[in-house]
């Protein structure tokens, strides 16, 4: 029969996880850092894509609702300016940074990035597509005026 002392202090019966290769994901600091550009709708997508490489289920549900708040925000921020910017503090320290932490106390920088390209491609061309939409509707807005 072991005794136990009384005196020590409590032992836990944690395992230490094994050693899981590292998923290939977007930097979530640079994502954090491209929001600034393409809001957080777009980062709010590419932390939704990097929960679901780690296999984060409880993270992926609160990621679709991160994403649903950005979309809404950004229509609000079409209409009321200054709410935007307030909304990417928020949205920077209570959902970006967390999954930086993560990452960063699971692999360190030691882990597969994936490329850029094709995120911001898609990031640039919405832009693109936004700028030509809004001349459009001036040339047309413009031609409708009588001389």
């Amino acid at each position: 029969m072991e005794e136990s002392n009384p005196y020590s202090p409590p032992q836990s019966d944690t395992v230490s996880p094994p050693d899981s290769p590292a998923p290939s994901l977007w930097n979530p600091d640079a994502a954090g850092v491209w929001s600034l550009l393409f809001t957080p709708v777009f980062g709010s997508v590419l932390l939704l894509k990097n929960w679901r490489a780690i296999g984060r289920e409880d993270k992926i549900g609160t990621a679709r609702i991160w994403l649903i708040i950005s979309i809404v925000m950004l229509v609000v921020t079409i209409f009321s300016g200054g709410i935007g910017f307030i909304y990417i503090i928020i949205w920077y320290f209570a959902w970006q940074k967390p999954q930086t932490k993560f990452v960063k106390s699971q692999w360190g920088k030691d882990y597969p990035k994936k490329s850029w390209k094709i995120p911001l491609l898609i990031a640039f061309g919405c832009w693109a597509g936004l700028f030509l939409l809004f001349v459009l509707l001036g040339v047309m807005i413009g031609l409708g005026q009588p001389q």
